[in-house]
């Protein structure tokens, strides 16, 4: 490619002179058909004066009619070019105020709009650049995350106040006391007796040596931390507030159960104590017998709108939605399982990002990051529990009621002798330890599978090894 020089003196001087006889031979030709010139701007400027004075008249200015008269009497073959001077000075003596404006307006304007295209972004004034594209990125320019800090808040543990926090690392998940998913009441219990200097009640999930390279790990308090990752039990301790938010029950005929509403004679507060399911359960563990116009009560207020969001993208090929949703509930015990393969279904055959799950983030974290996991390799620590417990519904290829965390407790072990080893972290440890538990034959040792014969262990074994 040839590069591009700047042109040279004769160049530039060619053009300052083409330009001038360009213009020369404009006045030549304008000279000599003055006449015609003459005629053309009569009468653009009878039109033009014309319409000011109308629309001026209208408050009351009558400027332009003294200069529409003297033009309307004045006949084209009287009109010279010394009229043209004078009259268009006489008509332009206060315009040229008006003129003048308008050129500022638009100078204003052209600066402003130089000023824009050439500013640099910085991320605020980008996000308010795009902010009309969608709900999150919009949310942002009043909330901007780097304005907040990035790492959770373990003395404010609402989903709010770290709504701009990443994922918990496997090292803090393990180490911080109490642990991960304590209720508010179990909180405010260990703030008040580190508060009265005593000894809390709590642990936590591990205890690392680095200079012995050893771990005190507590599976009980591990078993718990996870399973209620799957539960989710109400953030009030045993009740509701908002009937919106309920996770509805259904009897045995597909009838709508009541809600049992009690008012707090202390706060005169309405309270739900009854009617809805526990234990993140849908229905209570029992078969759901409701139509699919109705299935999406089954969940909370903000599992909802992911179930509505999943079924507006479901474009299964063969299976119907409403049949679809309805299989579902046969294969998964808990609300939360059940989106996470709602989810893998849906991204079979549309496009599905997990950024599209960002404003939940503020409102229900566990149920974010499980959404975030449901196609990872390795899901992230704050939703292990529940993919432990889908990944086993999946091999097992049927619901399973009580909660199955052993792999993810696992998991957290592996982790923490990881980590007081200073070794690199492993992927995929969830699919690994499943496998090795089928060898191991370790399924009677689960809450999770109490069967009392070898035949339906042997049923449920051969089961899984078809899957891997």
């Amino acid at each position: 490619m040839q590069d591009n020089k700047p042109d040279g003196a004769f160049q530039v001087i060619g053009s300052w002179v083409s330009w001038f006889i360009l213009f020369a031979l404009f006045i030549a030709i304008l000279y000599m058909h003055s006449d015609k010139f003459i005629t053309v701007w009569r009468g653009m400027r009878l039109i033009e004066l014309w319409w000011w004075n109308t629309t001026f008249q209208l408050i009351g200015i009558e400027y332009f009619e003294h200069f529409l008269t003297q033009l309307q009497k004045a006949p084209p073959n009287r009109i010279s070019w010394k009229f043209i001077s004078a009259f268009e000075a006489n008509l332009n003596y206060y315009l040229k105020f008006l003129y003048a404006g308008v050129l500022l307006v638009i100078s204003a304007r052209m600066h402003f709009n130089s000023k824009k295209v050439t500013s640099v972004f910085n991320v605020q004034t980008l996000l308010e650049q795009y902010a009309d594209e969608s709900e999150a990125i919009e949310s942002l320019v009043h909330d901007n995350p780097l304005k907040h800090n990035r790492i959770y808040d373990f003395t404010n543990r609402c989903p709010y106040h770290n709504r701009h926090a990443q994922a918990i690392s496997p090292q803090r998940y393990i180490e911080v006391c109490p642990p991960v998913n304590a209720s508010f009441d179990e909180l405010e219990q260990h703030a008040r007796a580190v508060s009265m200097d005593k000894e809390s009640s709590f642990r936590a999930i591990a205890i690392i040596d680095r200079y012995e390279n050893e771990v005190d790990f507590c599976r009980t308090t591990a078993r718990i931390s996870l399973e209620r990752q799957v539960t989710d039990p109400p953030s009030h301790g045993g009740y509701y507030t908002n009937p919106d938010s309920v996770p509805r029950l259904f009897d045995k005929h597909g009838n709508l159960i009541d809600l049992i509403t009690i008012k707090d004679p202390d706060t005169k507060e309405n309270k739900i104590m009854g009617g809805f399911s526990l234990d993140g359960l849908i229905n209570n563990g029992r078969e759901y017998n409701g139509s699919a116009s109705e299935i999406s009560l089954i969940f909370n207020g903000v599992e909802r709108e992911v179930f509505d969001m999943l079924c507006a993208r479901y474009n299964h090929p063969s299976v119907p939605l409403a049949e679809f949703v309805l299989n579902l509930t046969k294969r998964h015990a808990y609300r939360r399982t059940y989106l996470v393969e709602f989810l893998r279904v849906v991204r079979l055959n549309a496009i599905m990002a997990s950024t599209e799950f960002y404003m939940f983030l503020r409102r229900d974290r566990i149920l974010y990051f499980t959404l975030y996991s449901a196609s990872e390799e390795k899901p992230f620590y704050e939703a292990l529990g529940v993919m432990a417990h889908w990944s086993m519904e999946k091999l097992a290829g049927e619901k399973v009621v009580k909660p199955f965390v052993d792999t993810g407790i696992r998991v957290l072990e592996k982790d923490a002798n990881r980590i007081a080893a200073k070794k690199p972290p492993q992927r995929n440890l969830i699919e690994e330890l499943n496998q090795q538990m089928i060898k191991d034959n370790d399924l009677s040792s689960s809450r999770a599978f109490q069967f009392d014969d070898k035949e339906s262990m042997s049923l449920l074994k051969s089961k899984l090894e078809a899957t891997l």
